[in-house]
């Protein structure tokens, strides 16, 4: 519930300050928008590998401040789409 980390591919401009995150399924019909988070950190991938020739990073952001919706959506989330 606090946060989370991802890998992404270099390129992308990513704030280092607070920002606002939506976290999209698809597929599962899941659109969480506009949680605000602030980056904890962010380095390179262990796993040290390219993706249409762009190097590979892993962020892990910390959410601030979810109102009551933002923090029901999460759980939501978390209860059904994750392997916990």
């Amino acid at each position: 519930m606090g946060g989370l980390a991802f890998t992404y591919a270099t390129g992308e401009a990513w704030p280092d300050k607070l920002f606002a995150l939506d976290i999209s399924v698809p597929n599962k019909q899941i659109h969480l928008k506009g949680l605000p988070a602030d980056t904890i950190y962010d380095s390179g991938s262990a796993a040290s590998f390219s993706v249409d020739g762009k190097d590979m990073r892993r962020r892990g952001i910390q959410f601030r401040d979810l109102d009551g919706y933002q923090i029901s959506q999460l759980q939501h989330f978390i209860r059904n789409h994750t392997d916990r």
